[in-house]
């Protein structure tokens, strides 16, 4: 797998000045490429945090910087979830993908990717983090709502 998937990155908890929620760390590298220009030539040498919180204004924040989501590259508003941030597959696309039984090949092509390194995790998602658990975790959701439904 590439690196970007194969370390773990460490999971400090920070919580969030505006909403309260509390977030996990990300690392500056993340940071620095998804804070646009001119805010990402100012960034402090920090332990900054993402807010996850959809209604919260804020995008990373560290202990002295607070960094609004309006700033970042991610953030579009009413842009739709993403699940996989390198290859540009959304949470809705997988869900359907999940609901036709195609979910094998799209995720298969990203665990492909990824183990040619060809992913970005560390720079394109907004967390720093892989996203593969996050194919999991919606199949598993998929799954429970729709025993709920049966």
């Amino acid at each position: 797998m590439s690196s970007c998937c194969h370390e773990t990155l460490p999971k400090m908890k920070q919580v969030c000045p505006s909403c309260g929620d509390v977030c996990l760390s990300v690392p500056l590298k993340t940071v620095i490429h998804q804070v646009q220009y001119p805010e990402n030539q100012h960034l402090e040498s920090d332990a900054y945090a993402l807010c996850s919180n959809h209604a919260c204004h804020v995008g990373y924040f560290s202990a002295t910087h607070v960094l609004k989501k309006e700033k970042l590259r991610f953030f579009q508003a009413g842009e739709e979830s993403m699940l996989c941030y390198c290859f540009d597959i959304s949470r809705a696309a997988y869900l359907s993908a999940v609901k036709c039984g195609e979910s094998a090949k799209v995720k298969g092509f990203v665990v492909a990717q990824t183990k040619k390194a060809a992913c970005a995790c560390d720079i394109r998602n907004p967390s720093g983090r892989c996203c593969l658990t996050e194919f999991k975790n919606m199949e598993k959701s998929y799954e429970q709502t729709s025993n709920h439904h049966t």
